[in-house]
């Protein structure tokens, strides 16, 4: 845990360098890389690096890779993942978020 040096929050480093630690937010908001997207050719945050002949992929267009999800058990592309490592989709993932319960 380290303190950020641009939100003075106590947090979990996403950078430590001779400036100071970041937490991942502001690491995310200030420092993080801007490139292309190869899929909608605008400049913004990368989520997936070029590689095998793929593009960059910005956070927009990325879509994690197809998994069945641990709350609904449809197979559907993973957004995230929950406190046992399982894969969680995308509306699953929000509606856990925000309290929603869940239809099924």
């Amino acid at each position: 845990m380290h303190t950020c040096v641009s939100c003075g929050k106590t947090a979990a480093a996403a950078l430590v360098d001779d400036d100071g630690a970041l937490c991942h937010l502001c690491y995310n908001r200030h420092r993080r890389p801007r490139r292309l997207c190869g899929r909608c050719g605008q400049l913004k945050r990368i989520a997936r690096n070029a590689r095998d002949g793929q593009p960059d992929l910005c956070d927009g267009c990325y879509q994690g890779p197809d998994a069945t999800c641990s709350i609904c058990s449809r197979v559907r592309p993973c957004a995230s993942r929950d406190e046992q490592g399982q894969p969680v989709c995308a509306t699953c993932y929000q509606r856990h978020r925000t309290g929603e319960p869940c239809a099924r």
